[in-house]
């Protein structure tokens, strides 16, 4: 029983990982990642998070991801460009 829910919570704390950085737009060719923040993001300092989201998105078409920019679009939330090559 207790494996079970030590299963059931890291499923749930897996997925709301994942769900943090959704992708906003995808073409096959490149990626944005939206990413909340309450400090400041560069490229040097992307989230791990916003990587593996990208990274996985653009493994859907075989490629793997570069990040390119990053700019902030609201108040504590940013946008991550990637292209995928």
């Amino acid at each position: 029983m207790r494996t079970l829910v030590i299963l059931i919570f890291s499923i749930a704390a897996t997925q709301a990982v994942a769900s943090d950085f959704p992708a906003t737009s995808f073409n096959g060719y490149s990626v944005t990642i939206s990413i909340p923040s309450t400090s400041k993001i560069n490229l040097s300092k992307l989230p791990d998070g916003a990587k593996e989201k990208a990274e996985t998105v653009c493994a859907s078409v075989g490629k793997s991801a570069k990040a390119q920019s990053v700019q902030q679009i609201a108040d504590f939330r940013y946008s991550a460009f990637f292209l995928c090559m």
